[in-house]
């Protein structure tokens, strides 16, 4: 086995990442520009030989729970709110069991609720017109995100070098 200079291999690993990180704000500007071109002429996709480049549009929403409970009634947010349980102390919880007669109410300090929407559930209680828009007025934020993604062509194409 050959010997390997450490110092000259840790080089070559900061040298290969300085280049990486160039190369990614390279690829971060020319997709700036591209954003720019979309915004300027309305276009959303431009297609070339090896690479097609289009504007992408996601949205994000995130929900105020305790907001829907209170402004919604159970009947409806029991189809696309979920809860799980969690037993955040189980020695205790068993401990509890075992020397009560196990109300409900001495319970909750053991037990811990998640919350979260059922972002298909709610989607069909929307088609089936149960819940508005204006119903969930006030119980969410939406934040959407523009993007420029990349689909490549041929990629495993030969690059002639010459």
């Amino acid at each position: 086995m050959p010997k390997i200079n450490l110092q000259d291999l840790m080089d070559d690993i900061v040298h290969i990442n300085n280049q990486l990180q160039g190369l990614n704000l390279l690829l971060k500007n020319k997709k700036q520009m591209l954003s720019k071109y979309f915004q300027q002429s309305g276009n959303r996709r431009v297609d070339g030989d090896e690479v097609t480049a289009y504007e992408q549009t996601r949205t994000k929403i995130e929900y105020d729970i305790p907001a829907i409970l209170n402004k919604l009634p159970k009947s409806i947010t029991s189809l696309f709110i979920h809860k799980k349980y969690f037993v955040s102390d189980w020695d205790g919880f068993v401990s509890l069991c075992k020397s009560h007669g196990i109300k409900p109410s001495e319970l909750k300090s053991y037990i811990t609720v998640q919350q979260e929407v059922d972002q298909a559930k709610l989607n069909l209680l929307y088609d089936k017109g149960k819940v508005s828009l204006k119903d969930l007025e006030g119980c969410y934020e939406a934040t959407v995100t523009k993007s420029i993604a990349l689909k490549f062509h041929n990629i495993d194409k030969e690059i002639p070098i010459s």
